[in-house]
């Protein structure tokens, strides 16, 4: 169901390319800007203007999106690849390369699926091509041009590019019988200015936004926030046009129309409830409650249906019938979600199918645009509580609800209307990890027992990673599964709870012994405590470019015991520390008496999202439990 209008990957493969000798380069313009943007950028753009206009050529009005774009090379002998998406609804039409003073250059294009890892099949594919630029200060220039067929289905435009860009511009022409809504997003941190204009010949309001010196984006950071929430772009929401003839014609005026068509694609899908009725009557066979024959059916969809993205036009927003889901056992989230609510109503429960963006999507239902809703899940009704069932979400119990759509605006099935709300944050103590250990120095290692109690996201986390890797032989697996995140750990026996009851928090007990971490010298033991050292790699440096983004907000409870072995005092403990802001605090405290040390330690992330401007601030708290980490405990002979 996701669109994916921006592709920012790098490619990299052979292919021919003729160009001419003679070519206009600068060498003075390029090593100025050598010295502005540093050596990671090998191509500047120095110029990129887009050009986004309206007509009714075809059955129904279209956008066509022309864009130039004027490069300069910092690098001798370098070929720069360049690329476009496209899909169904989105032909990339035309796409030239020039040397800088207009003349056409040969260029290679190359179209392929944008394979991104995502999705089990897209339609989505991406035009490649390649400027070859023979020394430094080499210039030369693009253009690509882009029809929308379906103004649904028109982009979001960024400012930003995996390259600098010294001047950049973004026009609209609009029609005076198109109704459109531009908004402006992530504006805040950048010089963009904005300029309204009439074109009273042509029938035209022309937006035009311009920004200079965007430096280059690195797309392809590990643990990046949703691209709508860090960089500078528009929304263009196409709401309506008039007709020749006077004649008005909705397009997405409001949230309504798009629920409206969220359910004729439903009614097209040719739903076969009564195939499924055998199937139902045995997964609730013998339950006696409502929330019993809810548990049933949502472990089981969970459990037998494997998720496989799918987005190919209408089909990325409209399911695949419930039935063939089941006989396939695949499907993606709206075919999940369409198949989970069916099972649910014929079981005579309250199942609605529900709408929603997730955790990387900045929009919200002041957006009637496609670009809001990137996710499809079934809210349950019951006992007038509302469940939020996404059956994507594997290992996930009723009631629990997944970090990425914790907060998140939907709209569910409400009869011939919807109904809109948030779903609840659930508060960070349903996230809490409990960890207790007992410690004791056994010649040059540290021996223990272990007790961990997971809850929420880290639960489901933990299920998904045991089911999945486990296998026949579980206690085999489980030292691999822990000696492989714990290098230096030999684990000697284990046990965990029941990890097919999703229903209650995973635990895990463990014995186990750890080198490297007892040094003795003279009369005195050096001993490690905290051998897993929570975050301890978690500095940013200048290498990070974007804000980085946990998987979910985190909640560590640890305490650790330390057996002070007969004969021995306690010469040295680490300090305290406390960090408190409301985004992130750590804590750790040791205390003692004479035979044991408690050293306790809580780690709290409330924001998943940490901040580039941030960095500097979490770098210092990280650094403090970082030298608790590498200070020890200190014991000597009595």
């Amino acid at each position: 169901m996701q669109r994916h209008f921006l592709i920012f990957l790098l490619v990299s493969f052979p292919f021919c390319l003729l160009h001419s000798q003679k070519k206009e380069k600068d060498l003075p313009l390029a090593n100025n800007l050598k010295s502005q943007y540093g050596d990671k950028s090998p191509v500047v753009c120095l110029k990129a203007k887009t050009v986004v206009t309206f007509d009714t050529l075809g059955s129904s009005p279209r956008a066509s999106i022309n864009k130039n774009e004027r490069f300069i090379s910092l690098k001798d002998n370098y070929t720069f690849t360049n690329f476009t998406g496209c899909d169904e609804y989105v032909n990339v039409s035309d796409i030239k390369v020039y040397e800088f003073n207009d003349k056409p250059l040969y260029t290679t294009i190359i179209d392929q699926s944008n394979e991104n890892g995502e999705s089990f099949y897209s339609d989505e594919r991406i035009r490649i091509y390649q400027i070859y630029f023979e020394s430094v200060g080499s210039k030369r220039s693009a253009d690509e041009q882009t029809i929308v067929t379906d103004l649904k289905y028109i982009s979001e435009q960024y400012f930003v590019n995996s390259y600098p860009i010294v001047n950049d511009s973004i026009v609209f022409k609009v029609p005076t019988w198109l109704k459109i809504d531009i908004k402006e997003m992530n504006f805040d941190d950048y010089d963009i200015q904005k300029n309204v204009t009439q074109d009273a010949k042509n029938s035209l309001t022309i937006y035009t936004y311009i920004i200079k010196n965007t430096p280059a984006v690195y797309f392809n950071e590990p643990n990046v926030p949703g691209n709508s929430y860090m960089f500078p772009h528009v929304l263009v929401m196409c709401k309506s046009y008039t007709k020749a003839n006077g004649q008005n014609v909705n397009i997405l005026s409001s949230i309504d129309d798009m629920y409206q068509w969220y359910e004729k694609l439903i009614k097209e899908t040719g739903n076969d409830i009564n195939a499924l009725k055998p199937l139902v009557n045995t997964i609730i066979a013998g339950k006696t409650t409502d929330k019993d024959k809810a548990k049933a059916i949502y472990y089981w969809v969970e459990n037998n249906i494997r998720y496989l993205a799918f987005e190919n036009g209408i089909v990325g927003y409209k399911p695949a019938a419930c039935q063939t889901v089941v006989n396939n056992k695949y499907g993606d989230c709206k075919c999940m979600g369409n198949l989970l609510t069916e099972m649910l109503k014929l079981a005579g429960l309250d199942a609605r199918r529900a709408w929603l963006g997730t955790k990387g999507i900045a929009y919200d239902l002041s957006t009637p645009s496609l670009a809001i809703h990137n996710h499809a899940i079934c809210v349950l009704i019951l006992n007038g509580k509302h469940y939020y069932l996404d059956a994507t979400a594997e290992y996930g119990s009723l009631g629990y609800d997944n970090d990425m759509i914790q907060g998140r605006d939907i709209i569910f099935e409400n009869g011939d209307t919807y109904t809109a709300e948030k779903i609840p944050v659930a508060p960070i103590e349903n996230n809490r990890t409990e960890i207790n250990k007992v410690l004791t120095i056994d010649g040059d290692l540290v021996s223990g027992n272990a007790h961990y109690n997971y809850n929420g996201d880290s639960k489901t986390l933990l299920l998904y990673e045991f089911n999945h890797a486990l296998g026949a032989d579980k206690d085999k697996n489980i030292k691999r599964f822990i000696e492989y995140y714990y290098p230096n750990m030999s684990l000697l026996s284990s046990k965990t709870s029941d990890l097919q009851n999703w229903d209650v928090p995973v635990s895990l007990n463990y014995t186990f012994t750890v080198k490297n971490q007892v040094t003795k010298f003279d009369n005195d033991i050096y001993v490690g405590i905290d051998y897993d050292k929570a975050l301890q790699n978690m500095q940013f440096d200048s290498n990070r470019h974007c804000d980085y983004e946990f998987d979910f907000r985190l909640n560590y409870n640890i305490n650790d015991t330390l057996v002070v072995p007969a004969g021995y005092t306690i010469k040295h403990v680490p300090d305290d520390m406390a960090v408190s802001n409301p985004d992130y605090s750590f804590t750790v405290k040791i205390t003692h008496t004479a035979d044991k040390i408690i050293y306790h330690k809580e780690i709290k992330v409330m924001n998943e999202i940490i901040r580039k401007k941030d960095f500097v601030q979490w770098n210092a708290a990280i650094k403090q439990l970082k030298n608790i980490y590498e200070d020890q405990v200190i014991l000597t002979k009595s």
